[in-house]
């Protein structure tokens, strides 16, 4: 299996409240994103982690995601497991009941069980550190004690928190807090949006409102279904100006579903996968990974390919040198034999035979309960040697 790169989100966590790293908050919009897009693509392929949590989040300095433990992982076609984990505590959706009581696996083997996690985790990533103090007692922003009760007053303040920061990101937070079932949960790409919309007016300060305080809608016509539709001015000219379609919810919810599963497909095709020697991650054919892993092959980037090939070409020309191609006394089969061995046998007179001949000439000899005869390579004799032996009474 190969080795994730980076740390986890709770390592990450906690140098944050510690004051050992420092993270702006469009880097943390922006690994908020990369998450939402990891679970955006596992929706597409009706696919749910199930256990969604600080310590199977981990990302790189480059803020990139990998999620880790998919024991616990839920798709139709997989047998539903009795012993299976109903999720992290902290991260537990309180419609689950899993404070005082008994929680059944089953209530989350479903698709979509990943959206209240993420949405805890997105607050996790945009408030920890932020004067919001210790961890609670689970290591997470929530005990999963305040999550379960109605109305907690500190959970409604990190809500106002969070509103604070981000307006769109806070009003998701406390849908999927107040929700009922994993569908009434905001969905990716709500946080998409959210958090896409949220990251422009970090980096630009623009947030397309008037002097007065109040945003400037316009109405349109939806580019595909043609319905009308009101839409924020500033969002309406940047569309404009990066030459993008204006869509309607309903039309930019389908398009979103298709470009989901598109990449799904693509990432079951061609995976991601990580070279074990620099850890640079790239993509490669299924088959040829499956053929890499069932072969017990490294999985290496070009880079890095190139120089190991050379290293295994002369390892390969050593090893042909140290052990030559024979063929075998008996059945003539080539094969490889050490160098000295093979000198210590000819040295001897021995005849040189595969495994394979060896094996049956050694049993022959236990079956007849005589040793095994290893005929010795006798020299042709010229003329004269051969009457020269039996002169002195000594013929082969």
């Amino acid at each position: 299996m190969p080795k994730v790169p980076g740390a986890s989100w709770a390592s990450v966590a906690e140098d944050l409240r510690d004051g050992a790293v420092q993270m702006s908050l469009s880097a943390r919009l922006r690994l908020s994103l990369a998450l939402t897009r990891i679970i955006d693509l596992l929706e597409a392929a009706q696919c749910s982690h199930r256990d969604l949590s600080g310590t199977n989040v981990f990302l790189n300095e480059q803020g990139r995601i990998w999620l880790i433990d998919f024991d616990s992982l839920y798709h139709a076609s997989l047998p539903f497991q009795a012993n299976t984990t109903v999720g992290t505590m902290g991260y537990v959706a309180p419609f689950l009941k899993v404070t005082g009581g008994h929680p059944d696996p089953a209530s989350s083997w479903r698709p979509h069980a990943d959206r209240f996690a993420l949405a805890v985790l997105i607050a996790e990533i945009l408030l920890t550190g932020l004067a919001m103090g210790p961890p609670q007692e689970d290591g997470t922003l929530f005990a999963q004690s305040q999550i379960d009760e109605l109305g907690n007053g500190f959970v409604r303040e990190t809500i106002d928190v969070l509103k604070e920061i981000a307006k769109p990101c806070g009003l998701l937070l406390e849908r999927a807090l107040e929700s009922l079932t994993f569908e009434g949960c905001p969905s990716p790409p709500k946080w998409i949006g959210a958090l896409k919309g949220t990251l422009q007016r970090a980096q630009t300060g623009h947030y397309g409102y008037q002097d007065d305080g109040k945003q400037r809608f316009i109405w349109v016509l939806c580019a595909q279904c043609r319905s009308a539709f009101s839409i924020a001015m500033a969002k309406h000219d940047e569309l404009r100006r990066r030459g993008k379609l204006i869509l309607c919810k309903r039309c930019l919810s389908h398009q979103f579903a298709e470009s989901s599963l598109a990449r799904a497909q693509h990432q079951l095709g061609f995976p991601e996968v990580s070279c074990e020697h620099c850890h640079k991650t790239f993509s490669l054919p299924r088959p040829r990974v499956d053929d890499l892993r069932h072969r017990g092959r490294p999985i290496l980037c070009s880079k890095c390919l190139r120089p190991q090939l050379e290293k295994w070409r002369t390892e390969q020309a050593e090893h042909d040198i140290s052990h030559p191609l024979i063929a075998c006394a008996v059945c003539g089969k080539d094969f490889r034999l050490p160098k000295d061995k093979l000198e210590g046998l000819q040295s001897r007179g021995k005849r040189v035979l595969c495994r394979d001949c060896l094996t049956e000439t050694r049993d022959e000899g236990q079956h007849t309960g005589t040793p095994a005869s290893v005929t010795k390579i006798v020299p042709t004799l010229k003329p004269w040697d051969y009457f020269r032996r039996i002169l002195h009474g000594r013929t082969a």
